[in-house]
C-alpha cells in the first residue's frame, strides 16, 4: 500500500521539485579587448555586477586542456612557464592539489600575499595563464597597501619580480579595470575558462591568420570598415561609455546589420563560408563550456566575460535549452528581474 502511495505522489514530487528549482541566471558582459583609460571609470559597472552577485565567472580564455589552441596562441609564454616550473621547483609537484590546497586556504586568508603569489606560480606553470594574471595583480594590490614585504613571500616572487609586468599591463584591460577587482570583492578566487576551440584540425589550418584575432568579427570590421564609422563615436568617450554601448542593443543591431550587408563577392567565397563556419563553431562550443560548468559547478548566477561580437551568437546557444535565465549586461542594467527575486 505504501508502495502504491508513493508511486501516486512520486508525479507531484517530481513536478514541485522542477517547479522550485532554482533556475541559474547568466549575465553576459561584452568588451573591447582592448582599454587604454589611465583612469578609473569602471565603478558604475563593477557596482552592478556586484549587485547580480555571481558565484561564477566565465573568461573568453583557452582552458588548459585544449593543447592545440595553447600552442597556436601562446606558444612564446611557454618557454617562460617552463623557466617558472623549473625556478619555483614545480616539475615534480602534483600542481592540481596544490592549486586544490591553495584555492582553499585563500578562503580563509583572501589577503595574504604569499597564497596569491603561490597559486600564480601553480596557474602559471599549468598554462592557466589568466588565472596566474589574476592572482599577480592581487598580489601586486596587496603588497602596495603594505609598508613592508614579509620574507617569506620573497622566495615566491617568480620570475624577476613578473606580478608588476602583469600588474601593469592587465590594469588597462577589462581584466584589470573589472573582473579582477569583482572577482576579488566577491570571493571568488578561481576563474573558468570557456574559449573551447579543440583539438581541431581546421583551427591549426587557420591559426596563423585566425588565431592572433578573434576570428570572424574583425574580418567584418576590416571590410566595412566599422573601425571609421565607429571610432568617431568611440574615440573620445570614457571606458564605460565604450562598455554601455558595446553591451546595448543598439551595437548588437547594427552589427547584424554589418553581417547582412557584407559585399556579395567577399561574404560568398568559400574563405569566408569557412570563416564563418569557425566563428560559429566557437560560439556553439563557449555556450557548451559554460552549460558544462553550470551542470559541474551548480551556481546560481554566472558572470560571462568575453568581446562583444561574442554576445549575440552565444545568447542563443544557451537560450535553446530553456534551462537558464539569459541575460545581456544592458537588461540587467535596465531592469529585468533580479536574479535572487529581489
Amino acid at each position: 500500500m505504501k508502495k502504491k502511495i508513493l508511486l501516486l505522489l512520486m508525479p507531484l514530487y517530481l513536478l514541485y521539485g522542477g517547479l522550485t528549482a532554482q533556475e541559474p541566471t547568466i549575465l553576459l558582459l561584452g568588451t573591447t579587448h582592448q582599454f587604454t583609460d589611465t583612469v578609473d571609470v569602471f565603478a558604475d559597472i563593477r557596482n552592478q555586477i556586484k549587485d547580480f552577485a555571481p558565484d561564477m565567472i566565465c573568461i573568453e580564455n583557452i582552458p588548459t586542456w585544449d593543447t592545440l589552441s595553447l600552442r597556436n596562441i601562446w606558444s612564446d609564454i611557454f618557454p617562460v612557464a617552463t623557466r617558472l616550473r623549473q625556478e619555483q621547483k614545480l616539475e615534480t609537484v602534483d600542481l592540481p592539489s596544490l592549486q586544490g590546497q591553495l584555492l582553499e586556504s585563500l578562503q580563509s586568508s583572501p589577503d595574504n600575499p604569499r597564497l596569491h603569489a603561490q597559486l600564480a606560480n601553480v596557474y602559471y606553470a599549468q598554462h592557466n595563464f589568466y588565472n596566474a594574471y589574476y592572482h599577480w595583480v592581487e598580489l601586486a594590490r596587496l603588497l602596495e597597501k603594505s609598508d613592508e614585504v614579509d620574507q617569506a613571500l620573497i622566495p615566491h616572487l617568480a620570475l624577476d619580480s613578473i606580478y608588476l609586468r602583469v600588474a601593469k599591463r592587465q590594469s588597462r584591460t577589462e581584466y584589470g579595470h573589472i573582473v579582477f577587482p569583482v572577482a576579488a570583492e566577491l570571493g571568488i578566487h578561481h576563474l573558468e575558462s570557456i574559449d573551447e576551440r579543440g583539438e581541431d584540425p581546421a583551427f591549426q589550418k587557420h591559426s596563423k591568420k585566425l588565431f592572433k584575432r578573434l576570428i570572424f568579427n574583425l574580418k567584418i570590421f576590416k571590410a566595412m570598415k566599422i573601425y571609421k564609422k565607429e571610432q568617431k563615436k568611440l574615440i573620445d568617450a570614457p571606458g564605460d561609455e565604450v562598455m554601455a554601448y558595446l553591451n546595448s542593443e543598439a551595437f548588437r543591431s547594427f552589427l547584424e546589420g554589418v553581417i547582412e550587408e557584407l559585399p556579395t563577392r567577399w561574404s560568398r567565397s568559400k574563405k569566408t563560408k569557412e570563416l564563418i563556419r569557425l566563428w560559429e563553431e566557437r560560439n556553439e562550443r563557449m555556450a557548451d563550456r559554460i552549460e558544462d560548468l553550470i551542470e559541474v559547478k551548480r551556481p546560481e548566477r554566472v558572470l560571462v566575460v568575453f568581446g562583444a561580437a561574442h554576445v549575440p551568437s552565444v545568447k542563443p546557444f544557451l537560450e535553446q535549452t530553456d534551462r537558464y535565465q539569459v541575460l545581456t549586461y544592458d537588461e540587467w542594467v535596465n531592469g529585468k528581474p533580479h536574479p535572487r527575486g529581489e
